[in-house]
């Protein structure tokens, strides 16, 4: 059975940093979370998925204009987050 693999990143924001292209002084764009799920290539039925939330290296904390928008909390990247590393391995 074919599969495919749909996946979204979350990265690190804030106002205005996707129309600067993370160009700001002190905006680094990490990934915060990754989102995936595997589906059957013919028919889109879901086989599994996956999310992990990655510890964030330059801008360790989550600014309150991404947890708004993404619902991200500091606290649980800092409880359940793994290094980018990690998480993409």
């Amino acid at each position: 059975m074919p599969q495919a693999v749909i996946f979204d990143l979350e990265f690190t924001a804030w106002p205005g940093s996707m129309q600067r292209n993370w160009m700001a002084p002190g905006e680094f764009k990490e990934v915060v979370q990754i989102g995936a799920v595997k589906v059957d290539a013919a028919t889109f039925a879901h086989v599994g998925d996956f999310e992990c939330l990655a510890k964030p290296r330059l801008n360790p904390v989550i600014s309150s204009y991404l947890e708004q928008l993404t619902g991200i909390k500091n606290d649980a990247v800092a409880n359940r987050g793994v290094d980018f590393a990690d998480a993409f391995a």
